[in-house]
């Protein structure tokens, strides 16, 4: 069973943009700010507490050290940052940060919305953007559809027939 519901699309390539400075007070008052008037926001270079220790050990190997290194103060972990942002009426859209290898970028938007493309999405020619975004509230709606598509199938199958584990995949046209 194939499901796909497209969804609208905005670059993101015309958001403005902070670097990361650690203040989250000073960062909460402005994304509140930004989501309020239906802007969004991009923060840079925010530390990636999953990683940190790990790539700093990484570069002290590499300069000949014993890769014992002190824990990362100040590192965020995305998955907190995303709570953060959800209780300040954002929802919150994160990768991976051109500054360093142990960082990430994340892009604070309105909740409700259109769906962001990538800044760096890679423009070419008749691709178009609305066919390669899908809505993933509907992951919600999808449950269901396969949900009742074994209760559906269990009634008519036997045992034996009846799919065990079912694959949703979606399709982009």
């Amino acid at each position: 069973m194939l499901h796909k519901v497209p969804a609208a699309a905005t670059s993101a390539a015309d958001v403005d943009t902070l670097a990361w400075d650690g203040d989250l007070d000073a960062l909460g008052d402005r994304v509140r700010a930004e989501c309020a008037t239906g802007r969004r926001l991009r923060v840079t270079g925010i530390p990636n507490a999953r990683i940190a220790d790990d790539v700093a050990a990484m570069w002290d190997l590499a300069e000949g050290g014993s890769g014992r290194i002190n824990p990362a103060t100040g590192a965020v972990d995305p998955e907190a940052l995303h709570r953060w942002g959800r209780r300040r009426g954002a929802r919150v859209l994160s990768t991976w940060s051109a500054a360093s290898l142990d960082s990430f970028d994340s892009v604070f938007a309105p909740r409700a919305g259109t769906a962001l493309v990538p800044a760096r999405w890679p423009e070419r020619a008749g691709w178009p953007v609305r066919g390669l975004i899908s809505d993933p509230v509907g992951a919600r709606h999808t449950r269901k559809q396969v949900t009742g598509l074994h209760r559906a199938l269990a009634g008519r199958l036997t045992d034996v027939a009846a799919p065990v584990r079912s694959c949703c995949w979606t399709s982009s046209r």
